[in-house]
């Protein structure tokens, strides 16, 4: 099952298939997207199957590595409207240690 969350999110996502040698891991990296956000919304519970289709969301900005002792205050630079957009782009509230996120 997939959620959509409204016919707007689909303009921002796109449909992939599963290829043999693929994991979620490598699909993450391959299209900077956010794990956690597309095992969200592909509801999974363990890794896809070759052949199975995934929504993809494509996070935009560059990448940065969280950092001992960063925060989302702190990555934003206690800019509120950075703050909302990186929170929003990542679809996270707070962010761990060794966490790859999108910024800018």
């Amino acid at each position: 099952m997939i959620k959509i969350l409204n016919l707007g999110d689909l303009k921002a996502r796109f449909l992939y298939r599963v290829e043999k040698g693929d994991s979620l891991e490598s699909i993450c990296e391959r299209f900077h997207a956010s794990k956690s956000y597309i095992v969200f919304l592909n509801c999974l519970t363990k890794e896809p199957l070759e052949g199975e289709s995934l929504l993809i969301e494509k996070a935009n900005g560059r990448e940065y590595v969280v950092k001992p002792g960063d925060t989302l205050q702190k990555i934003a630079g206690g800019d509120e409207e950075a703050l909302r957009r990186i929170m929003s782009e990542n679809k996270i509230d707070e962010v761990y240690f060794g966490q790859t996120i999108y910024v800018g």
